[in-house]
């Protein structure tokens, strides 16, 4: 997760300083499992509770998203 995290912070501030990317929404796309594991309790979760990460779940079997965290996920914020 701490890879990830941090790909996702430095990406995210790569976007911020690209004018031809200003207007692009970075996501970090977990599997449902790993939401589960470790974005439901502990540090994930804090993660997620300070609007630092947004996430797509998605079920991995069925090939779906299930969810978009926050959920109005489209909006730039």
């Amino acid at each position: 997760m701490k890879e990830a995290t941090g790909q996702f912070v430095l990406y995210e501030e790569t976007l911020k300083r690209s004018p031809a990317n200003v207007d692009r929404i970075l996501l970090l796309a977990v599997r449902l499992a790993v939401y589960v594991s470790l974005f439901e309790n502990g540090i994930g979760k804090i993660l997620m509770e300070s609007h630092k990460l947004r996430l797509v779940v998605f079920n991995s079997v069925t090939e779906e998203i299930t969810q978009r965290i926050p959920a109005n996920i489209t909006e730039k914020s």
